[in-house]
């Protein structure tokens, strides 16, 4: 069964959202740049519009993700059937590395090591 679900987690950074989504190869779009309208609008299960500031399509997702004015982000993955959950928590956990890069200050940067393979944990930010 389809369920819309609203992940908590603010995208307070589309540009930093942007360049992920450029480096995996996932589409995104960001209302009113390109010809864009203000809203974008993706359409789920239910085959209820849902419209925000930004749209992603994962690979192998059939419905996109849709990132509100709040920077709340609604998807619909039907269960999983319609999008693995592990390649959303991924691209949250590249979203979150470079937004904090973009935060930190570049005179800092050069003694951060980052993208460390852990077990279950596929990175880790350590600051010298």
């Amino acid at each position: 069964m389809s369920q819309i679900s609203i992940y908590k987690h603010k995208i307070t950074n589309l540009d930093a959202l942007r360049k992920i989504c450029l480096m995996k190869g996932y589409t995104f779009i960001k209302a009113g740049e390109n010809g864009v309208e203000e809203k974008v609008t993706g359409v789920f299960y239910d085959e209820q519009e849902r419209s925000g500031i930004a749209f992603v399509r994962l690979p192998k997702w059939k419905y996109p993700l849709i990132i509100d004015n709040q920077g709340q982000i609604h998807y619909d993955n039907f269960g999983s059937k319609s999008g693995s959950m592990e390649q959303f928590g991924d691209m949250l956990q590249d979203y979150n590395m470079e937004a904090v890069k973009r935060r930190i200050d570049t005179t800092l940067w050069n003694n951060i090591s980052t993208e460390t393979e852990n077990g279950d944990i596929k990175m880790k930010l350590t600051i010298y």
